[in-house]
């Protein structure tokens, strides 16, 4: 059993940000997505409102081949998991990168060195469709997608949003408002829920164009709930990482899986032995091969 959270306090929170959002978007690590995803949360967004949606977001997509997303798309669709493949790190990485060639212009010739050096992948036999079922969103594309369902689950639940004016724009933006009740009536919510260290709060920062979400590789990071304005029409609603109970294999899982943090491990062997055992062993040996011959040759005294 996973050693999942017991303080009431965490568990209040993720009650609060299910409460106010429309779309509640469930985080999971595209690596080992079964471990981090929660069905319980399903049932759960269901009986705080029957017109709420959750949706299933792989982060760190982009470590997929996209034969792999390929299968994962086909055996959601089976199960009618409503889900999107999403690379916030990568996203966060092409805007850095776009500002910063925008400000020192790059040779043509350096642009297409880099262009030659991306590896392209092989999807031939693949038919458009199911390509379009694995494509990794773009932090616009995404965006565009939750609000249309965020928007269609407003309107089910009988919420009147009213209507922003244009001369508050300013303040809308800055996230002053002139009532609490205002911003969940008016606003469509976005929930972001998950595991700690699966990527909610580096997601966030990608929809949001800039770094407002604190982000570590540490578990467990945001402590409590933020909300933070995209839009005239959208909010971000960000919930600590919270650790659901569920059944794992074993300790080694939750340490390899980033559920335990590694100052709390105290025999190394299990983990090691995990990776060992899913890591074929061509991988090691083609490693260590180009490790030994990147190595400096041996000095004898």
């Amino acid at each position: 059993m996973t050693p999942f959270e017991k303080n009431l306090e965490f568990w209040r929170q993720l009650w609060r940000v299910v409460e106010k959002s429309d779309v509640v978007v469930q985080v999971v690590d595209s690596r080992n997505p079964l471990l981090y995803r929660s069905e319980a949360l399903d049932e759960y967004v269901k009986s705080v409102g029957a017109w709420k949606e959750t949706v299933l977001l792989f982060n760190k997509a982009d470590l997929l081949p996209t034969q792999v997303r390929l299968i994962w798309a086909k055996y959601l669709k089976e199960q009618g998991v409503r889900h999107y493949f999403f690379a916030a790190k990568k996203e966060i990485e092409l805007r850095i990168k776009a500002n910063r060639d925008s400000a020192i212009p790059e040779s043509e010739e350096w642009k297409e060195e880099e262009e030659a050096a991306e590896e392209v992948e092989d999807v031939s036999g693949f038919t458009e469709e199911e390509l379009l079922q694995a494509k990794i969103l773009d932090a616009e594309g995404l965006l565009d997608i939750l609000e249309e369902l965020g928007e269609k689950c407003a309107v089910a639940s009988g919420r009147d949003r009213g209507h922003i004016e244009d001369d508050d724009t300013s303040s809308v933006m800055s996230g002053v408002s002139k009532s609490s009740s205002r911003l969940q009536r008016e606003y469509i919510m976005l929930g972001f829920v998950g595991y700690p260290n699966v990527g909610k709060s580096s997601t966030m920062n990608a929809l949001l164009g800039q770094k407002k979400v604190g982000v570590t590789s540490t578990p467990g990071k945001t402590k409590h709930f933020q909300t933070m304005i995209v839009s005239q029409d959208v909010m971000l609603c960000d919930c600590p990482g919270l650790v659901f109970p569920s059944v794992v294999s074993s300790r080694a899982e939750m340490v390899c899986g980033g559920i335990l943090p590694l100052n709390a491990l105290r025999d190394y062997i299990p983990p090691m032995e995990l990776v060992a055992r899913r890591i074929p062993r061509v991988v090691f040996e083609v490693r260590s091969s180009s490790l030994r011959a990147a190595a400096p040759s041996a000095r004898v005294f």
